[in-house]
């Protein structure tokens, strides 16, 4: 029945942002996983970089090269599934499409309300895609500036680097990106009648989630409960922050 704690990843952080400003009453957090940026087209494409990451009109062409090959942490079953769609014609038309439409999708996003007072926790990746040179420590640098801004669209924010991940969090460290559901179930909790008293506590480590290694940039979460809980945050004592 809502309202939801939503998650996206990549291009799927356009999806849940979008839906976020468009009915902020369903949403009680929200999760960004090294999300897309709404502007990311223009400014890799822009000098110094002048890097086109998406086809400019929606009649463009999308080629494909070899089919990636499954992230080793997926179960083998799992990895056969991805190996058998990615052979498949449906599949490849449906990633085109994403190409084809993602500045289409970055403009609603640009065009939609603010984000408002919804809690958001992003999580950056750590490890670095682009090569080592000076170009490539431009596009690293570009890309989290992107994520910092990201974490700046809520007054309500926490901004997470998984430090042992690649652009796939939710598969280099799947529990990073839970914790980050349950600490945000648990500010929807406290803002709405929590228990001062509760066993779960704001952004504590959680028996049930284990908090997986990352380094806390930003944290301004608690703030939100305002006057509903007297509660100081607690980062876990791994995170590289005492936000």
């Amino acid at each position: 029945d809502g309202p939801f704690i939503l998650a996206g990843h990549s291009y799927g952080g356009y999806n849940m942002q979008l839906f976020a400003r468009r009915y902020p009453y369903l949403v009680a957090g929200l999760v960004l996983v090294d999300s897309s940026h709404p502007t990311q087209v223009e400014r890799f494409r822009a000098p110094p970089f002048n890097l086109n990451t998406a086809p400019t009109t929606r009649w463009g062409m999308v080629k494909f090269g070899r089919a990636p090959q499954p992230h080793p942490s997926m179960p083998a079953a799992l990895k056969k599934l991805v190996r058998e769609q990615m052979s498949r014609w449906r599949t490849r038309r449906t990633l085109a499409h994403e190409f084809l439409g993602f500045r289409d999708s970055a403009r609603e996003l640009r065009d939609a309300q603010h984000l408002a007072q919804i809690p958001v926790i992003v999580l950056s990746r750590g490890k670095r895609v682009w090569p080592t040179d000076t170009r490539g420590d431009q596009l690293e640098h570009l890309w989290m500036e992107m994520q910092t801004e990201l974490a700046g669209e809520s007054p309500y924010a926490a901004h997470i680097v998984a430090s042992n991940s690649g652009h796939q969090i939710h598969l280099d460290q799947p529990g990073l990106v839970a914790y980050a559901a349950a600490v945000l179930t648990d500010i929807h909790r406290l803002r709405h009648g929590g228990d001062p008293g509760a066993e779960r506590q704001v952004l504590g480590v959680r028996e049930s989630v284990d908090f997986e290694a990352g380094i806390w940039l930003r944290d301004t979460l608690v703030a939100s409960l305002g006057d509903h809980l007297p509660l100081t945050a607690v980062a876990p004592s791994d995170s590289g922050s005492p936000n």
